[in-house]
């Protein structure tokens, strides 16, 4: 899980800005604001691929429907998402060239994956000259022992991630059925190493930078990708979408092969890229691809 190199530089951007939040600093010549966003189809037809995207920011008046792909590479029906969160903790980041130089933050973040929102806010900050091509990050459960800058619990008890690293939640309707509830949660740590293996991606960074993380929803429930379903897992097999809840062990196995492959897939879904037209997204001719 969580094994995508796409996110490296802009990601890495995220370290230092952290670390700069904890007075920690590696550097004093540029500014960077960083963004974590998700991106939407226009729409998601259970008829039809849609390769169109839009920024999901209003997501919360509408939840965005996310084709699911089979195995065969055929629509299966439409996710709903109503909720999506991602926890983020313990980030290190390395300069291009130079793995004694890297910075690190081990506090604890929210992505709303929705509404564009991280809990605590980044902040803007100071950091040093350069390029960067590798970062190293935990997604990590959230609980009672995380707090903000000022002593506060990031999240309440009853919040539905507490205790969780990532948790989606929304409806399921199979083509030409209606709609079942669909919730999938993690409560698992992961280490993940960010790195374009030929260190051709990198960013350098100078004088102010805006920088957009950006998770492409359409491929998260693709499961005619080999990369990630290679054992050819049918997410349209169920019959019951809450993939944490099952007495029979053998489904709930099933659930957890579900749930691995639905991981992966955000995680590949990851761009990156400097919003060089000011408009608070990250357009596709400003990202990685």
């Amino acid at each position: 899980m969580f094994k995508k190199s796409k996110i490296t530089a802009i990601l890495s951007c995220l370290v230092i800005l952290m670390v700069a939040a904890m007075a920690t600093s590696c550097g004093n010549a540029s500014t960077a604001t960083l963004s974590i966003q998700s991106t939407a189809p226009v729409s998601a037809p259970a008829g039809s691929l849609i390769p169109a995207r839009i920024s999901s920011r209003n997501a919360a008046a509408t939840a965005p429907s996310i084709s699911v792909i089979d195995i065969a590479g055929k629509p299966a029906g439409v996710i709903s998402l109503t909720k999506a969160y991602l926890a983020i903790k313990e980030i290190e980041i390395e300069v291009v060239g130079e793995e004694s130089e890297e910075c690190e933050y081990n506090g604890t973040h929210m992505v709303d994956l929705l509404n564009n929102t991280v809990t605590p806010e980044l902040p803007v900050i100071t950091l040093p000259d350069g390029e960067y091509d590798e970062i190293e990050m935990d997604i990590d459960i959230i609980t009672a022992l995380d707090l903000d800058s000022n002593g506060n619990t990031i999240i309440a008890a009853d919040h539905v991630m507490f205790g969780k690293s990532l948790y989606l939640e929304g409806s399921y309707t199979v083509t030409g059925g209606t709609a079942v509830p669909f919730k999938m949660a993690f409560e698992t740590e992961e280490e993940v190493i960010l790195k374009d293996n030929n260190s051709t991606k990198t960013f350098a960074l100078a004088g102010h930078s805006d920088l957009i993380v950006a998770f492409r929803m359409d491929n998260w429930f693709n499961f005619s990708n080999k990369e990630t379903n290679g054992y050819n897992v049918d997410f349209s097999a169920l019959t019951d979408f809450d993939l944490n809840n099952d007495a029979d062990p053998a489904v709930l196995a099933i659930k957890k092969d579900i749930m691995d492959i639905i991981q992966e897939n955000i995680e590949d879904s990851a761009d990156f890229g400097e919003d060089s037209d000011d408009d608070g997204e990250l357009g596709e001719e400003e990202d990685d691809d």
